[in-house]
């Protein structure tokens, strides 16, 4: 029943469609125009195919019943209308009469349809439509139902031109179907960016153009039972392609789809996963409407044991699919072959299709940076460079921090398939950058990755990518660390350019030199290499410093230029300085001859000559001064300088080396004294000048009284010189302070004539001690420091400057002729003194200043003292002057080794034989005769030496305590005790106090505390989804994991405790806590440490997946 209302309802449609196409007659007319009696055929037969299987043909008529329409059928046209026909009666007949205007009674329209299924060789003919009435037969044109056929493809052509292929379809059928082309293509982009993208097309005559980005369409209909397809397609993006054509049942009201013609494109490949634990890569090949898939390593064939190929169908709408092969492929990380895949087809293929290919995501390495060495004012220059078949970037690092994270990329080529980006850093070296660092490349490599659900329909009829979209991921590759040397050239920071020194004095040259390696110091005299031999030592305190010692040096072989070399291989382009010239003057002091004795004649003249000679410098004649000696007749002394104005009859030569004395008379008897300066030292000579009365009626005068000595008078003087030693001692005061207030005089001057005085009083006895302890206080001001030492506490010894520079000795000034610099120990003004050239510091004793002397004859003494201390010194020196009591030099003083021993010294020197003790007490000694302890034994170490040859009987008295433990038995007061001859001598007192361990001060008894907690991934498991945190404390109480700042309970994670070993005997407590969570989790995560010292802040940490 609801085919035949279907049937019905197309009749009516098709009825009043042919109506509309004719000349409808006009039913409402005036009868008396037209008057229709007769019946006529409004609508000749006329057919539709409904499908490959049915058609419909439909007949109308119209006019004033009775009429009768019938069906008739032939194989060919009929000629001869009353024969060779059938008439068709039955079902397939269908009839609807009826009126179309009530007002025309009588008059009816007759629609007759026919339905003919199946279509075949017996329904194939012509049909007419037959109508009988009243009046005779009436005959329609005929209808010419065909047979009919599915569509199928008649004819192809394919041309290649440039990347693009031009086809042709023919498709024969009856009826005619629909067209629709089905394309699967792959982006034009670059490897890492393919997509496989759907697109489809229906086409039909009427609209016969169509044209897409992808490709264009051209369909035309050659015949009523063929057309054809043009088309045009870049072959290197096709995935696959279909022809299809539809046919549609009205009946049904269904659409078919008859695949005509089905290709095979380019395979699709990508990455399916990447395993970080397993180190494995694996890739994915696809290929659509291709007969099978073939790997390939380096171009040459996979064996296909190694993988797999599966079948899969994707259904893109209902009755159309696109059938496709799978297979996987894995390799390792580190794999470099090149790998692709081909499609496989049995039959020959139209295009040539060209193979995907793919790598390991990691870029490979074409060129590192090199480990290298490099000096100051050089560029560092270092290249890495990496190809991929994916676009990459680049990254510097450097793990100090020397310089930041650099990303610099010099250009980026390409070599076939591949991308190969090249980068270059320069960085400037200079002093301040590191003796050694360390640099890598890291290359990232951007990759996708596509989902393993290739079989997923996306929505029938619609148009994008066919698989779904791949997920973008970042892939690492790091070159070696490679270490990057800095060396610096040999640099020599001495400044001293010159020193003067005495003959025979001790030389010391220093030189300090830097670089990396240590720099080799070589010396040179005079651009002669030197060696250390018999009087020379080169020494190397340490591995940057280098000295020339020379203990007694001589004029002509040690002066010049003494050259400090330091050479280490490294090239210098700083301009560092790497030689030093060190200019050594070495002054000599004059040897001078004078006669002893000269006998002369009242009234004679006479020429005292002193020979200087061997002085360098020269002696000036300034440095020259001639004094006379006479003892009046009541015993006293007079010591008259001779200069001008002195007397007429005493003249000096211009270079002041010879006294002239003219009309000698009996005064003019006595000694006469010549005395030179040198900046070496000082030098005098005394003549005795012997005037004889030339007796009563002695007409001649001895031919010897101006040349030869008399041997009577050396006696006398001699005597005289003897007798009032005594007296000279004491009156050497009044002496002084006279020569002080002449003002007339030079205090230079006046220094040389202390120097006589105390020549003189060398030669008396030891009374002359007892003299200067009974003078005046007062007085005593006066008199030289190198005689009151221990007044002042101004200690003169041997000589301890060595060339430029001089040691100290425990806290006190050392001032030496013999030595070019003075050693002072913590001058008071600092201020003033930093502002003076020449000032060194000692790297051993921080609060040394070495400062030459004649900065501290100025800063300190003034030049009159300077000049009395250098004169006494070198008598000293000499041994014309002796000090026979012991003196200590070092006050005792103490260095606590450890916490459980002290070590304590006293230095004395002076005339043996004496001797030192230690003496202890709970306090400081009121009465030293008692309330002491003499220490002994082991404790007490003693060392005696001579420090001069020259002085003999003179010794050093090195004395030094060890006390082990340190207790209460053990601290207290110590003192130095010197037993001589003369008496006892007490040192000051050094107090020892006990000692106790290091430990805090407050109320706790240990003090440690904890800091922030450390927090990072422990591990991350692509293959379990799971991400484990890692956090660590230090001296901490416990671990709290936070859920968005909420507490986890304690039973989801567990804390274990650790301890490290820093040294030994120093160790941390540790606490250790992991927490897992998946993947998926995006919460916000925090590591705390309840019950802290300090309000420590939560370490944080999340889900390293973007959200």
């Amino acid at each position: 029943m609801a085919v035949n209302g279907l049937f019905l309802c197309l009749q009516l449609f098709l009825w009043y469609s042919s109506a509309e196409q004719l000349n409808e007659p006009n039913f409402e007319q005036d009868d008396d125009n037209t008057t229709m009696k007769v019946p006529f055929i409004l609508q000749n037969p006329f057919l539709y195919y409904l499908d490959y299987k049915t058609v419909y043909v439909n007949c109308s008529v119209y006019g004033e019943s009775p009429f009768e329409v019938s069906w008739l059928y032939s194989t060919d046209e009929i000629s001869n209308r009353s024969s060779d026909y059938t008439i068709i009666s039955g079902s397939k007949v269908s009839n609807i009469v009826y009126n179309p205007n009530s007002d025309d009674e009588g008059y009816v329209w007759w629609n007759s349809s026919l339905l003919l299924n199946l279509i075949n060789n017996s329904t194939a003919g012509y049909y007419y439509c037959r109508v009988n009435t009243s009046f005779g037969l009436m005959y329609s044109k005929s209808v010419f139902v065909r047979g009919t056929y599915l569509p199928r493809l008649n004819f192809t052509k394919f041309i290649k031109s440039g990347n693009s292929v031009f086809g042709t379809w023919r498709v024969i059928s009856f009826p005619l179907p629909n067209i629709l082309i089905s394309i699967q293509f792959l982006n034009s982009g670059p490897i890492y960016q393919k997509r496989v993208y759907n697109d489809y097309m229906t086409a039909n005559v009427s609209n016969n153009f169509y044209n897409t980005s992808h490709y264009n369409t051209y369909v035309n209909e050659t015949s009523d039972n063929s057309l054809t397809v043009h088309w045009r397609i870049y072959f290197h993006e096709l995935f696959s392609m279909q022809l299809i054509a539809i046919s549609y049942d009205y009946l049904s009201q269904k659409a078919y789809h008859h695949k005509l013609y089905n290709h095979s494109g380019q395979p699709y490949v990508n990455f399916l996963t990447l395993s970080f634990t397993e180190q494995k890569v694996t890739f994915t090949c696809l290929c659509a409407e291709c007969d099978g898939i073939e790997w390939r390593k380096n171009n040459i064939p996979i064996p296909k044991s190694s993988y797999g190929v599966v079948a899969l169908k994707k259904e893109l709408w209902p009755y159309h699919s696109i059938n496709l092969k799978h297979s996987t492929l894995s390799t390792s990380y580190y794999d470099r072959s090149h790998y692709s895949c081909h499609t496989v087809h049995y039959q020959s293929d139209i295009f040539e299709n060209s193979p995907a290919y793919i790598d390991v995501p990691f870029a490979e390495i074409i060129e590192s940076p090199k480990a290298s060495t490099y000096v100051p004012g050089e560029t560092l220059i270092q290249k890495c460079s990496a190809r991929s078949l994916y676009p990459m970037t680049v990254i510097w690092y450097e793990p100090s921090l020397f310089f930041v994270i650099n990303k610099k990329k010099d250009s980026d080529e390409t070599d076939g398939l591949y991308n190969i980006l090249n980068s270059t850093i320069s960085i400037r070296i200079s002093f301040l950058t590191p003796l050694s660092f360390y640099i890598l490349c890291a290359f990232n490599t951007h990759i996708y990755f596509q989902p393993e659900n290739f079989t997923e329909v996306h929505g029938l009829y619609q148009k994008g990518l066919l698989f779904e979209r791949p997920i973008r991921t970042i892939a690492d590759n790091y070159t070696p660390y490679v270490k990057m040397t800095i060396q610096h050239p040999s640099s020599i920071s001495s400044i001293v350019t010159n020193i003067t020194i005495n003959e025979t004095e001790r030389m010391y040259l220093w030189c300090f030199a830097r670089g990396v390696p240590q720099p080799t110091i070589i010396w040179y005299l005079n651009k002669r290499q030197l060696h250390s031999n018999s009087y020379l030592t080169i020494t190397n305190p340490s591995a940057q410093q280098s000295a020339v010692i020379i203990l007694q040096t001589r004029y002509e072989r040690d002066k010049g230029t003494y050259t400090c070399e330091a050479k280490n291989g490294v090239t210098n382009l700083i301009n560092a300085k790497q030689s030093h010239n060190i200019t050594v003057n070495i002054q000599v002091a004059p040897e001078i001859e004078l006669p002893k004795n000269l006998t002369v004649y009242e009234s004679d003249n006479v020429t005292i000559t002193v020979k200087v000679a061997r002085a360098h410098p020269p002696v000036l004649p300034d440095h020259i001064s001639w004094t006379y000696w006479t003892t009046a007749s009541n015993g006293s002394v007079t010591m008259p300088s001779i200069e001008e104005g002195y007397d007429s009859r005493f003249n000096i030569s211009e270079d002041n080396r010879s006294l002239y004395i003219s009309d000698l008379t009996s005064d003019d008897e006595g000694y006469y004294h010549v005395l030179i300066w040198h900046p070496a030292g000082y030098k005098n000579k005394t003549t005795y000048l012997k005037v004889n009365i030339i007796p009563v009626g002695t007409e001649g005068k001895p031919s010897t009284a101006s040349s030869t000595t008399n041997s009577n008078g050396l006696i006398i003087g001699t005597a005289l010189a003897s007798g009032f030693a005594v007296i000279v001692l004491c009156l050497i005061v009044v002496g002084v302070i006279c020569i002080k207030r002449r003002k007339s005089r030079t205090e230079l001057m006046m220094a040389f004539e202390m120097e006589i005085r105390l020549r003189l009083m060398s030669t008396s006895s030891n009374n002359a001690e007892i003299c200067l302890n009974k003078i005046d206080q007062e007085v005593l001001k006066n008199i030289p420091y190198a005689l009151l030492m221990k007044k002042t506490h101004l200690k003169i010894l041997d000589c301890v400057g060595q060339g430029e520079f001089a040691k100290v000795y425990k806290g006190h000034y050392y001032i030496d002729s013999q030595c070019i610099t003075v050693a002072v120990k913590a001058l008071k003004v600092k201020s003033e003194v930093d502002k003076v050239d020449g000032m060194e510091y000692d790297e051993d004793t921080k609060d040394t200043l070495y400062v030459d002397k004649k900065i501290v004859e100025k800063e300190l003494f003034g030049p009159a003292i300077s000049g009395i201390i250098d004169c006494t010194v070198a008598a000293i020196k000499k041994n014309e002057f002796k000090l026979q009591s012991p003196v200590i030099l070092q006050d005792p003083f103490l260095y606590y080794l450890d916490y459980k021993t002290v070590y304590v010294n006293c230095s004395v020197h002076g005339e043996s034989p004496f001797e030192v003790s230690w003496l202890y007490s709970t306090d400081e000694i009121s009465n030293r005769s008692s309330d002491y302890t003499i220490i002994s034994g082991s404790k007490v170490s003693n060392i005696v030496y001579s420090p001069n040859s020259d002085d003999e009987g003179y010794v050093w008295w090195n004395s030094s305590l060890l006390l082990n433990p340190i207790n209460n038995l053990t601290v207290g007061y110590y003192y130095c005790r010197v037993n001589t001859s003369f008496d006892l001598m007490y040192s000051k007192p050094v107090y020892i106090k006990n000692t106790y361990m290091p430990r805090l001060n407050s109320s706790f008894t240990n003090f440690v505390s904890d800091g922030q907690a450390y927090v990072n991934f422990n591990s991350l498991s692509f293959d379990d989804h799971i991400i484990t945190f890692s956090c660590l404390c230090a001296e901490c109480d416990d671990i709290e994991w936070r859920r968005d700042n909420v507490p986890i309970p304690k039973s989801d994670y567990g804390v274990v405790v650790l301890k490290i070993e820093l040294w030994p005997y120093h160790s941390i407590n540790l606490k250790h806590s992991k927490y897992s969570i998946s993947f998926f989790d995006l919460s916000h995560y925090s590591c705390h440490l309840p019950n802290g010292l300090f309000e420590n802040s939560p370490a944080f940490i999340r889900n390293p997946c973007k959200q």
